[in-house]
């Protein structure tokens, strides 16, 4: 189970078998769906005024009522045998029967169930929006061969415009998913981890106005971290360049320990320019610099008096 604001993962527990949520509130024995919503409210430290969207594995009446009690808001689809059949809410076979855009609505205490016509009946409990305000929907109709605009209830719409972000999370998650394989039972789940920390770092970065697909961004991440983490070759061989040109904007801007020093060698070769040189990048990972070099976001910085390859 896995707690999501829009597509970005926040919190998430493992499926451990149909047993009830460990001490959550003073509630148990409210379903298997409904202590795991409550169990994640609680470890995520909501505070009253939070709204939750959910789909109809978890929500129930009780759920609800429950959430009323904290303060949380509450919208998910309901499955039939979840709800009973409150007095006054049209049944889904009287439903079926009524033109696109039908709407009956009924209310359990302070919870709303709200049932529409859609290709078919589809109910949505909530305990913060009913039936009004009304929005409009575009609809096919294949009797009028044409758009038609239908009534659409408060809690269809707010379900509608907070839904899909689980399946969108683990849609980017399985683009680019982690194929190494390993006997250890944890792997799954610390890779599973790892690719969805990539993803919530690829939808922040979006956010600050970084148009970059996921597959470049991948690509950054994995360079740098091979720059920054990986281990030297130990045994003789073709020297494999994980990064070409320049290297990433992580490695070049964190500021930590690029001046340039003497290497090892004087017959190494410079990335760029492909003279020779001994001098290297201060953290020892890339030659730069065919005549006294350094990485290139130091070039001519600060007025030094120092000779540098061109950037790529």
């Amino acid at each position: 189970m896995r707690r999501y604001s829009r597509e970005v993962q926040t919190s998430w527990e493992c499926f451990e078998g149909p047993q009830p949520w460990p001490d959550v509130g003073g509630r148990k024995g409210l379903g298997q769906g409904a202590d795991v919503v409550l169990g994640l409210a609680e470890k995520c430290e909501l505070r009253p005024g939070h709204c939750l969207v959910f789909d109809n594995f978890f929500t129930g009446l009780p759920l609800m009522s429950a959430l009323s009690e904290k303060g949380l808001g509450g919208t998910g689809t309901a499955r039939d045998n979840r709800i009973g059949k409150p007095e006054g809410l049209m049944s889904v076979e009287k439903m079926k029967k009524m033109p696109r855009g039908t709407t009956s609505a009924t209310f359990y205490e302070d919870v709303a169930v709200v049932r529409w016509q859609d290709n078919r009946p589809v109910t949505v409990v909530s305990n913060i929006n009913g039936v009004t305000p009304t929005g409009k929907c575009s609809r096919w109709s294949r009797q009028e061969r044409r758009k038609v605009t239908l009534d659409l209830p408060a809690a269809i719409q707010a379900y509608n415009h907070t839904m899909g972000g689980v399946d969108l999370h683990d849609q980017f998650s399985a683009s680019y998913r982690i194929r190494v394989r390993s006997k250890k039972w944890w792997w799954p789940l610390f890779s599973c981890l790892v690719r969805s920390c990539a993803v919530n770092a690829w939808l922040m970065y979006r956010k600050l106005g970084n148009d970059i697909s996921q597959l470049q961004f991948v690509r950054q991440c994995t360079q740098e971290l091979l720059v920054r983490y990986g281990t030297e070759r130990r045994a003789p061989g073709p020297a494999v360049l994980l990064v070409t040109g320049a290297a990433g904007d992580g490695i070049r801007r964190d500021g930590l320990g690029h001046w340039p020093r003497a290497g090892p060698t004087a017959k190494a070769r410079c990335k760029v320019c492909g003279c020779r040189t001994k001098f290297i990048c201060g953290q020892g990972r890339r030659i730069r610099g065919g005549r006294g070099g350094s990485c290139p976001p130091w070039q001519n910085r600060g007025g030094a008096k120092v000779s540098f390859c061109p950037p790529p």
